[in-house]
This record gives C-alpha cells, sequence and structure tokens, in this order.
C-alpha cells in the first residue's frame, strides 16, 4: 500500500479535519482516506454530462400526452357525459 506525506496544511484546517474525524468516531487518518478514496473515483462534471447524454441517447423518446384541459373542463366533461347517460 502506498504513503502521502501532506505538507503546510493550516493549522486551523488541521484543527478543524480532527474534530470533524472525532465527531464521526474514527482517526484523522481514518478520515483523510476514507475522503481520498472517495475522490479518488468521483466523476467530473463532464465526465457526468457525457455519461447522461449516452443514457439518455438510449432512451426511447416518448411523444407527450395529448393536453386535455384543465382539471374544471375534465370534470365538467365528465359530469356532462354522466348526465347523458341517465
Amino acid at each position: 500500500m502506498g504513503q502521502i506525506i501532506i505538507r503546510q496544511i493550516d493549522d486551523a484546517v488541521l484543527a478543524g479535519f480532527k474534530d470533524r474525524a472525532k465527531r464521526e468516531g474514527m482517526s484523522t487518518e481514518a478520515l483523510a482516506r476514507r475522503l481520498i478514496e472517495a475522490e479518488a473515483f468521483r466523476m467530473t462534471r463532464q465526465e457526468a454530462l457525457r455519461r447522461m447524454d449516452e443514457i439518455r441517447a438510449m432512451t426511447p423518446q416518448v411523444v407527450p400526452p395529448k393536453r386535455i384541459g384543465s382539471s374544471v373542463d375534465l370534470i365538467r366533461q365528465l359530469r356532462d357525459e354522466n348526465d347523458a347517460g341517465h
């Protein structure tokens, strides 16, 4: 397994990082490892947009349903049809 050393971290930043690790119940090293691992495989914005375009290209285009008007018009139409049937 590899190792890295990070120099010149601001004291306040390091203190905040240590506090976060403590709040999350882990060591500073474990928190740093978890964040580095997550970041190493995270898609960039451009990669995510490209992937969405690929998925969109696989999805058939659906024709939107015919607009039927307002709900008031629909209720009125159903009521009139019901009245005509009796």
